[in-house]
């Protein structure tokens, strides 16, 4: 899944920096370029919290004009807490992928991971080859956020949105393009940023550019009219001296999902594998609630099912997971054994009450009135002494 959705950001920033990219639209000052930023980011501020339902698939191609769909395919929900890099859980229902040097071609599993902050649970539901998937209960804990949680950002729209544009980084878009302006200055490359004002997927837009044509390019398309939405994004490089495609990202549908906050309902991510193939991934949101204002942050802390292996690298144990209803009936069943063994000897449930020994509580009484009649007497006999007692001159 990571080769398939994660682009070399890497490399990117490295062809950004050396000036490897291209437009031919007007040089931009770093002032205007700065302004562009300001306005983007002045929009990110507006997702609180967002829960996505969505379903992504992949298409290949060796020609960028016939697209074949291919059995791998993601479903699942996705919930962010608004900031690049913050809270996330993503139960993922089901999941096919390539499964490169495995059993099958196809590898199918389901499994939830999330992280409240402070720990990351990874838990394991099924997995196996395609058709084939079986039960695996376990789950492992780790001290921070791994890439298993950002590597569905491509199927969630989040990597097409300006609030998360790059959770592994915690960065929002203005956050990432920031920084490869930075590295454009730095490497005294600033002739190299353009500004124009084109269509772009459906909407009139703001292209910036960075590099220069005869190498390469890297630019991003934003709506202006719809919140700085990110509309577009493209990078290319040149192979064997020709301009060629290196990734590219598009949104087909954005909606206005709370006040201010505009999300990629639909859109899709293209690539190039490694055998120099594009693949492409599409999604589709079904349901997108945002800034929900009874929005639970439990939901970052799903609990381990009942019975589940669990491998804690924070404390470095292990252990399996048993709730309190199933160690009552695993009591319950205790008890019953006993009852049973003991029935099977003979033997009664609970031992029977004995009748009290009368002979000897009467004993106790006649001891205890013998001493309270002899403190009483050997009172009296004092008393008596001492008031014939003759008195001192």
């Amino acid at each position: 899944m990571k080769r398939l959705l994660t682009i070399p950001w890497l490399l990117v920033e490295l062809l950004v920096a050396l000036g490897i990219a291209s437009s031919s639209s007007a040089a931009a000052t770093p002032a205007q370029v700065n302004d562009l930023l300001k306005h983007i980011e002045s929009n990110e501020k507006s997702l609180q919290n967002i829960r996505i339902e969505c379903e992504a698939w992949q298409e290949r191609s060796n020609d960028s004009i016939h697209w074949a769909k291919t059995p791998a395919t993601v479903s699942l929900t996705a919930w962010y807490k608004g900031l690049p890099g913050s809270l996330c859980r993503l139960d993922v229902h089901r999941r096919v992928l390539d499964w490169i040097d495995g059993a099958a071609p196809y590898s199918e599993d389901s499994y939830s991971v999330a992280y409240d902050g402070v720990t990351l649970k990874h838990i394991s539901i099924t997995s196996g080859p395609l058709g084939q998937a079986s039960p695996t209960e376990r789950a492992t804990l780790l001290p921070s956020p791994s890439n298993d949680l950002w590597h569905c950002d491509q199927c969630t729209g989040a990597a097409l949105s300006i609030y998360l544009y790059r959770n592994s980084d915690k960065r929002s878009l203005s956050l990432e393009i920031s920084s490869l302006v930075q590295k454009v200055a730095d490497n005294s490359h600033s002739d190299l940023m353009f500004l124009s004002s084109e269509p772009h997927g459906g909407a009139e837009c703001t292209r910036l550019t960075l590099g220069n044509e005869a190498t390469g390019s890297l630019s991003w398309w934003v709506d202006p009219h719809r919140g700085y939405a990110l509309i577009g994004r493209q990078d290319t490089s040149v192979i064997d001296g020709r301009n060629t495609l290196f990734a590219e990202e598009m949104v087909t549908k954005l909606e206005a999902v709370a006040p201010g906050v505009w999300y990629p309902t639909a859109g899709w991510h293209v690539a190039r594998d490694i055998d120099a193939t594009l693949v492409r991934w599409r999604f589709e949101a079904t349901k997108v609630i945002a800034n929900d204002p009874k929005f639970d942050a439990s939901i970052f802390s799903p609990p381990i099912p009942d019975g589940y292996a669990v491998d804690d690298r924070i404390t470095n144990t292990r252990y399996r997971v048993a709730t309190t209803q199933k160690l009552t009936k695993e009591l319950d069943d205790a008890i019953n054994e006993a009852l049973t063994t003991t029935r099977a000897a003979g033997q009664p449930d609970f031992p029977a009450p004995t009748e009290p020994d009368q002979w000897t509580f009467l004993k106790s009484v006649l001891i205890w009135s013998g001493v309270i009649l002899l403190a009483f007497g050997t009172f009296v006999i004092c008393a008596s002494w001492l008031r014939r007692r003759p008195k001192a001159d």
